[in-house]
């Protein structure tokens, strides 16, 4: 039940700050200021902030632990402020109005908020199957389940990569639950699917591969990213693989000490064994140590076996270390293996000037993962898989069988039935 309210008040900042509604859910406040009037720097505890501009022009400073942010706000805009962070509104106009919403609304009486990994007794009860669900029920179960799910936009989520939803993202969302279609074809997806070869292009281009060899497909995550790469690098290099499987040869991946666990993961769906993805040392900033990947290829070859991948980190996991690229291509080219860049977290280098030189000879590579649900903020698990080999995703995926599917010609947007380029065939519009 709301409860509607009347209640301004003065501040001692010159501004008037009149509570419209307020429940134990939320509450709407709507501000009257003046120039040169501020809120002085303060958090909101538990609750996300919201602020609307009605009228005037602001300029909002956000602290987010070392993180610091100025905006400029005018009439129309919105923005939110995170659980935890601290924040400053100065008016910049002659007058100006705010409307600001906080969720939930935490009474500053309230005691503090437990961290408790384990779920009330009787939650399995509340959510347990069985019988129809009505709507009423349906709200009821969703509220439960929120209730005991894990705060992202918390500033104390910090054992992940990722935190919190923007609105433009929940909007993203949404449209995509609406028009629930599949990847699979340009038939059953055709603005999706331009978009997504958009996007490859333009990603490509960013990396620095010339036009006509920028390929790649969206996949759930960095991990089948990289999966893809070992599946690309063993087509390329034995393209009869595909029909005949293995032939006994002995395939050898090479990762640092620090890579994503995934190229194991990879090594074992594809074959080629987890005991033969070799682990390279790293040095004392945690980049892999070009001297120890030649003595690791050269002593694998005088095995007999045949070297076939090196994945060079672009931001590993725990440290964040980017190994040197240029040196690790220079190796790739003189004993021939495919070189993958796993720029899942450190992707974002690409657009920033005083960064990109952590990814130096990054254009040289063949193949990137480009993950974009961690610093570009995008829904979980919205990840492609970059490569500059024209059709070698569709080598190394189209299978037959599938003619009930794809029954487009090269002239009807055959190239956009991006099912062919991938090892699933339902796939959301990520």
């Amino acid at each position: 039940m709301i409860e509607v309210r009347s209640e301004a008040a003065r501040s001692e900042q010159g501004y008037i700050r009149n509570i419209l509604y307020q429940c134990a859910q939320f509450e709407v406040v709507a501000i009257d200021w003046t120039h040169g009037s501020v809120s002085p720097l303060h958090s909101h505890e538990w609750s996300q902030a919201s602020l609307l501009v009605l009228e005037g022009e602001f300029e909002d400073r956000m602290l987010l632990g070392s993180k610091a942010e100025t905006r400029t706000c005018r009439v129309g805009q919105a923005v939110r402020t995170p659980v935890g962070a601290k924040h400053e509104i100065r008016c910049l106009s002659k007058t100006g109005k705010t409307v600001h919403v906080y969720s939930p609304k935490v009474p500053a009486e309230s005691a503090p908020l437990q961290f408790n990994g384990q779920l009330s007794s009787n939650l399995f009860e509340q959510l347990s199957l069985g019988g129809s669900t009505g709507l009423d029920q349906l709200d009821q179960i969703f509220t439960t389940i929120r209730d005991h799910a894990t705060r992202t936009d918390s500033p104390f989520f910090m054992n992940q990569l990722f935190s919190g939803v923007s609105p433009q993202l929940l909007m993203a969302e949404e449209l995509i639950a609406q028009t629930k279609t599949t990847m699979a074809t340009h038939e059953a997806s055709p603005v999706f699917s331009e978009m997504e070869e958009e996007i490859i292009d333009s990603l490509g281009k960013q990396i620095g591969w010339p036009e006509g060899s920028r390929e790649g497909v969206g996949v759930p995550g960095g991990s089948a990213a990289n999966f893809m790469a070992l599946h690309c690098a063993r087509e390329r290099r034995f393209p009869e693989y595909k029909k005949k499987g293995m032939d006994g040869k002995t395939l050898k991946v090479f990762v640092s000490s620090e890579a994503h666990y995934s190229f194991k993961k990879g090594a074992v769906a594809l074959g080629i064994g987890m005991d033969h993805v070799v682990s390279v040392p790293v040095d004392e900033s945690g980049c892999m140590d070009v001297s120890a990947l030649e003595d690791a290829i050269i002593e694998s070859q005088s095995k007999g076996e045949v070297p076939l991948f090196v994945c060079a980190t672009a931001g590993t996991t725990v440290l964040g270390a980017f190994d040197p690229i240029q040196k690790i291509h220079a190796i790739t080219q003189k004993y021939n293996l495919w070189l993958h860049v796993d720029g899942a977290w450190g992707c974002p280098a690409l657009f920033s000037p005083s960064l990109m030189p952590l990814l130096n000879g990054v254009e040289r590579a063949d193949s990137f993962t480009f993950d974009t649900h961690k610093f570009f903020g995008a829904g979980l698990t919205c990840s492609f898989f970059l490569t500059r080999h024209s059709n070698i995703l569709q080598q190394a995926n189209d299978v037959s069988g599938g003619e009930y599917l794809f029954h487009g010609d090269a002239t009807a947007g055959a190239k956009f039935d991006r099912g062919k380029m991938s090892w699933q065939c339902g796939r959301r519009a990520d």
